[in-house]
């Protein structure tokens, strides 16, 4: 399915990203090539695009950058 799905050279910003559908929105466009960028306010920020470069090999051209949300003035 990713052949449908093309998304070499776009970039993505996935909120929630650590657990859930943003979890799995982020794997999603990875997949299908995109740069994403992480945002979540839990500590398993890290850990997450830790395993996202793990499996980096999976992926063509995808790239992850995990940003803390817990940093932010609520």
């Amino acid at each position: 399915m990713t052949n449908l799905f093309d998304l070499t050279g776009s970039r993505a910003i996935v909120t929630g990203g650590t657990r859930g559908l943003g979890h799995g929105m982020a794997e999603g466009l990875m997949e299908a090539g995109a740069s994403v960028v992480i945002f979540g306010s839990s500590d398993k920020v890290e850990k997450v695009a830790a395993d996202f470069r793990a499996h980096a090999s999976d992926y063509l051209n995808g790239a992850v950058i995990p940003v803390d949300g817990g940093y932010l003035v609520k």
